[in-house]
């Protein structure tokens, strides 16, 4: 396994605000944020839900939403600035990819 060298905050905040910028400044974000938030109760998750005590899902959606925007422009940050990209798998005769460690494969 490689080892990836992390840049400074600083560098993948730089990089996050211009991803970030590129995406509400696309012509189609309005849309894709209202429509995202119209159905805001078909993409809930309850996973946590228990311990926020006043959650409302209509009132948070759009804070959430932006959060989630943001979390997302990090990622993607880090894996432009780092160009981490997942090694290449070793092939089994016929073209297919060995299976993963760990990962039992579906009787092939």
């Amino acid at each position: 396994m490689s080892h990836t060298e992390l840049p400074a905050a600083s560098t993948v905040a730089d990089a996050a605000k211009l991803i970030l910028d590129g995406i509400k400044g696309d012509r189609e974000f309005d849309a894709f944020k209202a429509a995202s938030l119209e159905y805001s109760e078909d993409w809930q998750c309850f996973t946590g839900f228990p311990v926020v005590q006043r959650w409302n899902l209509e009132a948070d959606a759009p804070a959430l939403f932006e959060e989630g925007l943001r979390a997302l422009a990090l990622k993607a940050a880090v894996y432009e600035l780092t160009a981490d990209r997942p090694e290449p798998r070793p092939q089994r005769p016929g073209g297919r990819p060995q299976p993963l460690p760990g990962v039992r494969g579906r009787g092939r």
